[in-house]
């Protein structure tokens, strides 16, 4: 799930662009090796290693809470965590926001305590965190360019390679835009009447 409008969550889900990169809300989601059952165990185990108290387990879902101070002095704060084992395969999707007060209210938030308790959990876990490539613009063309460095720019026809739409001696040397430069030259078009 997203994180709401706020510097005291991060989310392996959060790809919301300038909104999530201004809060640094979005972290990287884990890669675990081995069964689900034993990777949900380990992760149980860290949890109350880490102090916190798992409040709701089903099937792949996790959820626990954990209580933090952020400066000494200041009332108890509590962060909420969610983990969720995706089915058929190593992934693991989280999400941990602190629950709204008015200590949360605060421009400098929990100052990235919880974010910080997530990677030292994933840590202690051994765990790998999983590339994402996050905010694509999308574009699609559907033109060639003789720009391009790839794919099929000429397909012999027109190019200089002898096809039908050639003018006889306009053309000198074939012209092919999108050869591999590490690949062995191409053989000349076999013959008519071979």
């Amino acid at each position: 799930a997203n994180c709401p409008v706020t510097n005291t969550c991060v989310s392996s889900q959060d790809d919301q662009g300038p909104k999530a990169d201004m809060f640094n809300a979005y972290a990287e989601p884990w890669v675990y090796e081995g069964p689900q059952a034993s990777a949900m165990l380990n992760l149980k185990f860290q949890v109350k290693r880490f102090r916190g108290r798992v409040v709701k387990e089903e099937g792949p879902y996790l959820r626990v809470e954990f209580r933090s101070q952020s400066l000494p002095g200041q009332v108890d704060n509590f962060d909420d965590a969610e983990f969720y084992f995706t089915p058929g395969d190593y992934t693991v999707q989280f999400r941990s926001a602190r629950r709204p007060s008015a200590t949360t209210a605060s421009v400098m938030g929990d100052f990235g305590a919880n974010k910080q308790r997530i990677e030292d959990l994933r840590k202690a876990l051994r765990w790998e965190k999983l590339t994402v490539l996050r905010n694509r613009k999308r574009a699609f063309f559907f033109f060639e360019s003789p720009f391009d460095t790839f794919g099929p720019a000429c397909n012999g026809v027109g190019c200089g390679e002898g096809g039908a739409d050639d003018i006889k001696g306009d053309v000198k040397s074939p012209q092919r835009f999108d050869n591999d430069p590490l690949a062995a030259p191409a053989l000349p078009p076999p013959k008519p009447g071979r």
